[in-house]
């Protein structure tokens, strides 16, 4: 295919065919491989390649990354921004709306308790970025590390082991 097709070409093959892993690895273009990345469920590399693009589809498609990455405040921030757009706008306070409500589901939402074992609640324990920053490096590059990854199971860990920590002081 290098010598009939350019890259963009095949990459644009192979987005048609729904192949998304495949046209990112092709495309020369960024815009179009975040797209592909995106699509193909990728978002550390959609968010890496679309961070600091000014563009509003791009501000748009990032929004998204963070939306399906569950870092809510992160999307709501952008959908406000691209808010003021007004070809944008109607569509984005719709956006900003499941944001706000995603939000409040997440700090509402109870916690899970099995039978016999105490529930530690540290949702309301802070994780700004100041308090992060004043860690060690080694801490600094696992708390990097995990902001990225998909469904953030950092808390998840964090509860879990102060549960099992719990239990076995009872």
């Amino acid at each position: 295919m290098d010598f009939w097709l350019t890259k963009d070409q095949q990459g644009q093959f192979y987005f048609e065919q729904g192949e998304y892993a495949k046209a990112q690895a092709s495309f020369d273009s960024e815009s179009w491989q975040a797209h592909s990345a995106y699509l193909a469920g990728d978002f550390q590399s959609a968010m890496a390649l679309l961070k600091g693009r000014d563009d509003a589809k791009s501000k748009y498609l990032l929004a998204n990354v963070f939306a399906y990455s569950n870092q809510f405040e992160q999307a709501k921030a952008l959908y406000v921004e691209l808010s003021q757009n007004p070809e944008l706008s109607q569509e984005m306070q719709q956006n900003i709306a499941v944001m706000n409500a995603a939000i409040e589901k997440l700090k509402n939402a109870p916690l899970d308790k099995k039978e016999g074992e105490k529930v530690i609640d540290d949702r309301n324990m802070a994780t700004s970025e100041e308090e992060a920053s004043e860690g060690t490096p080694a801490e600094l590059s696992n708390e990097v590390w995990l902001k990225q990854v998909r469904q953030d199971p950092s808390k998840f860990l964090r509860q879990k082991f102060q549960q099992e920590y719990a239990n076995e002081q009872e």
